[in-house]
């Protein structure tokens, strides 16, 4: 199970929430939170691919475990769309 925090503030402030989803598969965010995370973070043992677009097209970011507080500073604030993630070996 992909698992993954994201905030629409900086610092995980703001509006928050959980993600749980089958790994290695593509998921597109609800409609209300798209293009407004700018902080994620990733659950131990995972890593994970945030995309530009839908359906996991487009600019992707990497993110590993313990996430990022600040998704600005890797220029991809308020910018995902979609997410897949996968276990870390």
């Amino acid at each position: 199970m992909g698992r993954w925090k994201g905030c629409d503030n900086a610092n995980f402030t703001g509006m928050c929430q959980d993600f749980r989803d089958s790994l290695i598969e593509c998921h597109d965010l609800p409609v209300e939170l798209k293009d407004r995370m700018t902080s994620v973070a990733v659950v131990s043992g995972q890593y994970c691919w945030f995309f530009e677009g839908n359906k996991c097209l487009g600019t992707k970011l990497e993110v590993k475990p313990p996430g990022t507080l600040n998704l600005r500073g890797r220029r991809f604030d308020n910018a995902i769309r979609s997410w897949k993630c996968w276990k870390q070996e």
